[in-house]
């Protein structure tokens, strides 16, 4: 006769201990250890020498500008900005966005008064969103003039060697200066009437 196995109690099954089996070893890969991009170091000036090389780089700022060109200068030098790829380039950046804006600050409109710039209908013909003025006149005389867009790239010659200059497109810090100042000088600025009775 079979002898049968007494049923074990539930307290019996809570004490009795449970065999595990463990599948295997297993490996664990932890995530690298992401190194953080270092700091990117301010590019060099390039330095310009001529006016062919001021005049295509000029250019090249205004062509790549998405929001604001700052154009300070003595007089407007028509060696430099009476042309008819820099007309070009001042139109198609003026028409691109319905926001855009040139700014043209002088110390001097003479030169303008007396000789046919070619930026100058452009200007009035968009005079919402291009603007010529003159310096304060107490406005302190400073040795520079530049080229500024967008509050990053600059373009900046010393008033007594026009011809040379400085590209600046990786210091947005020294850049921004040159911004802010504009921005200052421009607030204190005013429009030239005779430049309003003009005939274009």
């Amino acid at each position: 006769m079979q002898r049968q196995t007494p049923p074990t109690s539930p307290e019996e099954s809570r004490d009795t201990p449970i065999e595990f089996v463990s599948p295997g070893k297993f490996s664990i890969h932890n995530p690298s250890v992401v190194n953080r991009p270092e700091r990117i170091r301010p590019a060099p000036p390039l330095f310009l020498h001529g006016r062919e090389e001021v005049h295509q780089h000029s250019l090249q700022l205004i062509r790549q500008a998405r929001h604001t060109v700052h154009i300070y200068s003595p007089d407007f030098e028509p060696w430099l900005y009476d042309s008819d790829r820099m007309v070009a380039a001042c139109k198609d950046f003026l028409l691109r966005h319905a926001n855009n804006r040139l700014q043209i600050l002088l110390h001097d409109s003479q030169r303008l008064l007396s000789e046919s710039h070619r930026l100058l209908a452009l200007i009035e013909r968009l005079s919402s969103r291009a603007q010529i003025r003159l310096t304060h006149p107490q406005q302190e005389t400073i040795p520079d003039c530049w080229l500024s867009i967008d509050g990053h790239g600059l373009l900046l010659r010393k008033t007594s060697a026009p011809h040379q200059g400085q590209l600046l497109c990786g210091q947005p810090a020294k850049a921004r200066s040159y911004f802010e100042q504009f921005a200052a000088m421009w607030d204190l600025s005013r429009i030239d009437i005779n430049l309003r009775r003009m005939p274009l």
